[in-house]
């Protein structure tokens, strides 16, 4: 598992993505039930006071890419999203949570398998975003796709 230098390199790539930084995004927490992300309500809400929907969005993508690059540990690694789609189940409101987990174990041990025999694999990963009055208001799931750089 990631240490807590990882979670604070983590905290640091994504200040340099504009967008991440833009919504003031930070690591709550890092743990083997895997990693949550927040952001603050305010630059985050749209004309009428409720999150808006491409920040639950990037929210979500950054949540798995996020849990991949410090459950993986190797900078070697290109983490890019494939597919991505959102279920927007009700408005959100307060400081958004990005929760997501890693897969199964035979799922992620597959995944990692293929990882090391192909030097590119493909992984689901699903964030539940919510805000402090509910966990699920939207559901993200996402598709990445993985490769040593010098086979993308």
């Amino acid at each position: 598992m990631a240490t807590t230098k990882s979670v604070t390199k983590l905290e640091t790539v994504l200040a340099r993505i504009p967008l991440a930084h833009a919504m003031e995004i930070r690591v709550a927490s890092y743990t083997a039930d895997g990693l949550c992300l927040v952001a603050p309500a305010a630059p985050n809400i749209n004309h009428i006071g409720i999150a808006f929907g491409g920040a639950i969005e990037c929210l979500g993508t950054l949540a798995g890419w996020g849990l991949l690059w410090l459950a993986l540990e190797d900078p070697d690694l290109r983490i890019v999203i494939q597919h991505a789609e959102t279920d927007f189940k009700s408005p959100l409101q307060g400081e958004l949570h990005a929760a997501t987990a890693l897969p199964e174990p035979s799922d992620w041990k597959r995944f990692r398998e293929q990882l090391q025999r192909r030097d590119r694999a493909r992984i689901d990963l699903t964030a539940r975003i919510g805000d402090d009055k509910q966990s699920d208001g939207a559901i993200f799931r996402g598709r990445y796709a993985v490769a040593h750089n010098a086979t993308t």
